[in-house]
């Protein structure tokens, strides 16, 4: 993901915090694909005289991006290493007023610089935060840094022991689960409106009496979380 992408995705107050750190107009009333891209040129301008003001743990924060798969990582181990980010809240009087001219972390540091990102790589319902390093970036970055860096790439060739293909239909049906949530009767069983929705992602989907023969297995057997049945 490129810068403008990044900043495409911030909300106009984080554009506007950023907006005072490198001189760029950046209000609501603009259009927003306009401020991300006069934002991303600023960045860019000014990249090498921000990386020569930036201290070791900070550069040290870049180096562990730059080695990390897809220039990514979970936002918790990054602000466990580097610092809480200590994001821009107008509206919060406990807030700091205005944390980019004297930021508090290294993880701050590099957010108000624009150079990293703290983005939701997941859904609304599945969130999943990360803190990432735009591509576009990486190039002056690595020449700064004088290292050698090998971006996450497909291997050359496939390994010698390949993962067993997954059943289509197990893979339709953690698929389903994987989007809705249920609640589990007794800790183990699924209601059986989750059975009856669950059916029409299969292939080959099974009759009620089918799966109520599946749900209530031996007692040699294995338990499993198909549920009980329809009532």
């Amino acid at each position: 993901m490129n810068t403008v992408l990044c900043l495409l995705r911030y909300p106009w107050r984080t554009l506007t915090a950023l907006g005072n750190v490198y001189r760029v107009s950046a209000h609501h009333h603009l259009d927003k694909k306009d401020v991300a891209r006069e934002l991303d040129a600023a960045i860019h301008a000014q990249l090498s005289h921000t990386l020569v003001t930036l201290g070791s743990d900070a550069l040290a924060a870049l180096r562990a991006l730059l080695q990390a798969e897809n220039l990514a990582m979970p936002r918790t181990d990054f602000i466990t290493r580097f610092g809480c980010l200590h994001p821009y809240r107008p509206w919060d009087p406990d807030a700091p007023l205005a944390p980019w001219p004297d930021p508090l972390s290294p993880a701050a540091t590099l957010a108000y610089y624009g150079l990293v990102y703290p983005l939701n790589q997941g859904s609304t319902e599945r969130p999943f935060s990360v803190i990432l390093l735009p591509e576009d970036l990486c190039h002056a970055i690595v020449e700064h840094l004088d290292i050698t860096v090998t971006l996450s790439t497909p291997p050359l060739e496939p390994p010698t022991a390949p993962a067993r293909a997954v059943d289509a239909n197990m893979f339709a049906f953690l698929s389903f689960l994987n989007r809705r949530d249920y609640l589990a009767r007794h800790g183990r069983w699924l209601p059986p409106r989750a059975l009856k929705c669950s059916i029409s992602t299969l292939l080959h989907p099974m009759t009620w009496a089918q799966a109520a023969v599946s749900s209530n297995p031996p007692a040699s057997r294995s338990s499993t979380t198909w549920p009980s049945g329809p009532d």
